[in-house]
């Protein structure tokens, strides 16, 4: 599969006014309140079997913004380089 292909897969397209990921028990809420589409990646299911650090999503609105979502609990700095 390509990672092209990949990505259709692990890519979910949604309209609701809350928008939630999650990871290993940490989540985020985003605001969609006009209900625009967002498309919504799971960088580890994209990218699996690539090795080095990853962000847990892409949460996109096509367009206009993509913003790069690691959770985590405590370590902070470790996600910055994930994100990065």
């Amino acid at each position: 599969m390509s990672k092209p292909d990949r990505l259709a897969a692990c890519t979910e397209t949604s309209t609701d006014p809350k928008i939630k990921v999650e990871a290993n028990g940490v989540k985020a809420v985003f605001d969609n309140t006009d209900r625009s589409v967002i498309e919504i990646v799971d960088v580890d299911c994209w990218l699996a079997g690539e090795k080095g650090l990853k962000a847990d999503h892409v949460v996109a609105k096509p367009g206009v913004v993509d913003i790069v979502v690691e959770l985590k609990g405590k370590d902070v700095t470790h996600a910055m380089e994930q994100v990065l």
